[in-house]
């Protein structure tokens, strides 16, 4: 499995210089299937921070309008605003940017005015790609029923995977 990050620049309509991050994830029929067949392809590469600002937001503006009346006439006014604040922060809240591995596997482009921030979305999607790599991998396992045996550290003979190997799941295939 790969993920495939392309950079460019573009120009906006006025002129003002744009940051391009094509993001595609490339993989073998098999890994393409564990991934569907796991649900993966819902998981989340990449979200955008204020999502969960403008979540906290309209949660608090909800919560708000409980504790007042609408058979009040100053409640009421309240009740309407505090409703309408938690209907738009709900909707910004819902409109940013997210990114998941369905999204990645058919291609997206992002695209941003700010440098810094499109290369920590980079930095972001690259440390999710990882670990996705990782549970594909786990996924795998389980698949193909993949077996494994290990042994204490002070075995004197040992027959499996030694503790200090157990992160390497390279080394458990290969006899010692």
């Amino acid at each position: 499995m790969q993920l495939m990050l392309q950079r460019d620049l573009d120009r906006s309509i006025w002129r003002r210089p744009e940051y391009v991050l094509n993001v595609t994830l490339i993989g073998e029929p098999d890994e393409l299937q564990i991934i569907t067949d796991h649900r993966l392809d819902r998981s989340l590469l990449f979200s955008v921070p204020e999502r969960e600002h403008f979540r906290e937001r309209a949660t608090a503006a909800f919560e708000r309008s409980d504790n007042r009346s609408i058979f009040r006439t100053a409640g009421a006014v309240g009740l309407l605003a505090d409703n309408a604040a938690a209907l738009i922060n709900g909707l910004r809240a819902r409109l940013g940017l997210t990114l998941t591995v369905a999204d990645a596997i058919d291609g997206v482009s992002i695209r941003c005015p700010d440098l810094h921030e499109l290369l920590e979305t980079e930095t972001a999607i690259t440390t999710a790609f990882d670990k996705l790599a990782e549970d594909v991998e786990h996924a795998l396992a389980f698949a193909t029923a993949r077996e494994q045996v290990l042994v204490p550290e002070n075995d004197p003979a040992p027959e499996g995977v030694q503790p200090a190997q157990w992160g390497n799941h390279h080394h458990w295939n290969r006899r010692h």
